[in-house]
Formats: C-alpha cells, sequence, structure tokens
C-alpha cells in the first residue's frame, strides 16, 4: 500500500516530514495525509516521488515486492515467538526447517527492519523458494504490498515444505506426478489454440508414460 511505502522510505532515508516539505515541496501535512492514507498522491505527485527515492511507481503503489519486503517479513517471523499462525510460533517454523536440513547458521535479527547484506544473503541462500512464492503471487496481483500477507505466506511455504518431508515416498513420488502432468496439461491448452495436432498427442503420450511409471510403483 502507498502509505506503508511512503512512511518506509523516509525513514530509511532519516527524512522528517519538514525535510520532505523542504526538498520536494510537498507540503508536510499532504505528505502526513499520505503517510496516514488519509489521501493518495495523484500520479504525477507518485512519478515525483519515485524519482526523489530511486525507486519505481509500482513499487510505491505497493505492486512491485523487492526482496527487502520480503526479508523483513522473515525478520518479523524469526522475532515473533507467538503461536498466532500455527501450533508452533514463526520463529519456531523456521527453526525447525533449519534443524531439518542441518543447517547450523542462524539470522541476526536485530528487529523487522534489520535488512543488512548479511541477513539478506541468508534469507535467501536458505528459503529461496519462498522468495519465489511471494513474488508468484504479487505478480498474479493476488495482494499487493502487505507484511502481515507476507508473514503468512513465508510461514505457509515453510510448513508445507516441512509437511512434504514428512510423506511417504509414494506420496512424493504423486506430487512430482500431479506437478509434471499440470505443465503437461499446459502444453496441451497451448497446443490447442495453436491447433498443433502433433505437439496435442506428443505431450499425451507423455502424461500417459508418467502415468504408467506411477502405476508401477503402487
Amino acid at each position: 500500500m502507498i502509505k506503508n511505502r511512503l512512511k518506509e522510505l523516509r525513514k530509511s532515508h532519516g527524512y522528517t516530514l519538514d525535510d520532505i516539505e523542504n526538498i520536494t515541496g510537498i507540503k508536510r501535512g499532504t505528505y502526513s495525509n499520505y503517510e496516514n492514507g488519509k489521501t493518495e498522491p495523484k500520479l504525477f505527485v507518485l512519478q515525483h516521488l519515485a524519482l526523489f527515492y530511486g525507486v519505481s511507481v509500482p513499487y510505491l503503489q505497493g505492486i512491485e515486492i523487492s526482496d527487502k519486503d520480503i526479508v523483513k517479513g522473515f525478520n518479523s517471523c524469526w522475532l515473533d515467538k507467538s503461536n498466532s499462525f500455527s501450533e508452533d510460533s514463526p520463529h519456531t517454523q523456521i527453526d525447525i526447517y533449519l534443524t531439518v536440513y542441518d543447517i547450523d547458521e542462524r539470522p541476526v535479527v536485530k528487529n523487522e527492519d534489520d535488512c543488512t547484506d548479511e541477513n539478506i544473503k541468508f534469507w535467501k541462500k536458505y528459503f529461496s523458494f519462498v522468495f519465489e512464492k511471494v513474488k508468484e503471487e504479487s505478480k498474479s496481483h493476488v495482494f499487493s504490498y502487505q507484511p502481515k500477507k507476507i508473514k503468512s505466506i513465508i510461514i505457509n511455504s515453510i510448513v508445507d515444505k516441512l509437511n512434504y518431508l514428512n510423506k511417504s515416498p509414494l506420496g512424493k513420488s504423486f506430487d512430482l506426478v500431479k506437478e509434471e502432468l499440470s505443465k503437461l496439461n499446459q502444453n496441451i491448452e497451448d497446443a490447442i489454440r495453436d491447433k498443433n495436432k502433433s505437439y496435442i498427442l506428443k505431450n499425451i503420450d507423455e502424461e500417459i508414460l508418467i502415468l504408467k511409471k506411477f502405476r508401477e510403483k503402487i
């Protein structure tokens, strides 16, 4: 959301509302209203602020999710030892995941906004699948920038990963089969649209082969 972005950017740059007025010409009261969500800046104002902060307009609008947004979500999870999201706290879920994968390293997080190079590197190194999931959902316009939503996706992704590890070998094989079939079905849809008969048949044959191999495992 715009109000969150503007407040975060102003604070991260160390600007006061008076500084904003002196530098950009936007009245402190007007900018304050933007931050509080009482009013929204018009497009030309967003363009001006995007240039000022060195970001894109979609970023200000909350449509574009950055790595730092996700890192802040991870930081929030690591500091959260309550059990509001699931049976175990977000902190515990992350700790369990790291333990299961024999990762001894742990992040050093001072606060939610602690986006040091070390923290960014840590979270991206061990949880790249979460970064992909958050960006995938944001690009499909499932949500705009919302810290609580990002935090929820992080926890759900980790829990899903842990649940997958606890599945039987057959269950894991079936998940892989579903993933492969999903890709082939998309290929078939594309081929039908393009009226490519040979490609349709090729993908159907591949689906049959995958199902036969899975049948042999049962």
